[in-house]
């Protein structure tokens, strides 16, 4: 299953057939000189058997999180550009029932981003930096690849190795299999 979002295919795996639906967790976020956060999170959900790349015909909804981070010790991660504790609040959704409504889709509590890894395939407009989250006090896990948003404008950094006073886009590499 594929989606095109941000001019970027993003890849579904490990999708069973039978119920559920499949969600993609996206942002954009505004890193300032200090390094915290200010931005949005965004979760959308399909249909769990897509298999075309056509998002509108297999979209169901969305979630829109405001997030807001501050800077925090990240001793246990020696690659981070950014370390932030995060503060997530629900802002608005058009789904359905209780799809993309349960409160452990906004438990995220930190943010990293950090060098990239292996794990970040695909065409990005540059994937040399990783965001991972850490879900209800668990170890951060890599979601997927960030970069300057000036790189989808033609106009990128100065110095791409540094993230701070940047916005910065988050995008998945991979989709989750939920309500199974």
């Amino acid at each position: 299953m594929s989606f095109l979002r941000h001019g970027i295919l993003l890849t579904a795996v490990g999708c069973a057939s039978g119920g559920g639906s499949t969600g993609v967790l996206h942002g954009d976020l505004t890193v300032s000189q200090d390094g915290a956060v200010e931005g949005v999170l965004v979760w959308e959900f399909f249909e769990a058997d897509r298999t075309t790349a056509a998002p509108a015909e297999g979209h169901l909804c969305a979630r829109l999180l405001s997030v807001s981070g501050t800077p925090v010790d990240a001793s246990d991660c020696d690659t981070c550009e950014v370390a932030v504790a995060l503060q997530v609040s629900d802002i608005e959704h058009d789904c359905a029932d209780t799809l993309g409504t349960d409160p452990e889709l906004e438990s995220m509590d930190r943010l990293w981003i950090q060098d990239g890894s292996a794990k970040s395939a695909g065409k990005y407009p540059d994937s040399r930096w990783a965001w991972a989250l850490g879900w209800s006090g668990a170890a951060p896990v890599e979601e997927g690849v960030a970069w300057d948003e000036g790189f989808e404008f033609g106009e990128p950094p100065p110095d791409p190795t540094v993230l701070t006073g940047r916005r910065v886009r988050l995008a998945p590499t991979e989709a989750r299999r939920l309500g199974q």
